[in-house]
């Protein structure tokens, strides 16, 4: 199958769309009174998710990309095991995060403090 490089930018067009808002623009919709908070999480979560399989190609296994105890920011690495035939956890590969990917992944983590506050 041939994959449509228009279909590929639209995709992630509207996913960038959808997710876009996190850097203080969000767009609120007054005619159903709701916010767009979770949509939008959600939207970027889905975003975030194909751009660790790009950026890191890594399998999508099962539980890919992972928890967060496998990145480490500081030394900007990403422990994988995303080979399912292996035999056991400690059996993996580091792979190298960019600085794009890091700032990605802290903005996912902090959305919810900076939008789902409790009154």
């Amino acid at each position: 199958m041939a994959l449509n490089k228009l279909t590929c930018q639209k995709f992630f067009s509207e996913l960038a769309n959808g997710a876009e808002s996190f850097n203080g623009c969000l767009e609120r919709n007054l005619s159903i009174r709701q916010d767009r908070y979770i949509e939008q999480f959600n939207a970027y979560g889905i975003w975030l998710w194909h751009i660790i399989m790009i950026q890191t190609g890594i399998r999508p296994v099962v539980h890919a990309p992972g928890v967060l105890n496998q990145l480490d920011f500081i030394a900007g690495l990403f422990w994988v095991s995303d080979k399912e035939e292996r035999q056991g956890q400690e059996q993996g590969r580091l792979i190298p995060l960019s600085k794009f990917l890091i700032i990605a992944i802290q903005n996912y983590i902090e959305y919810p403090t900076l939008n789902f506050k409790s009154d």
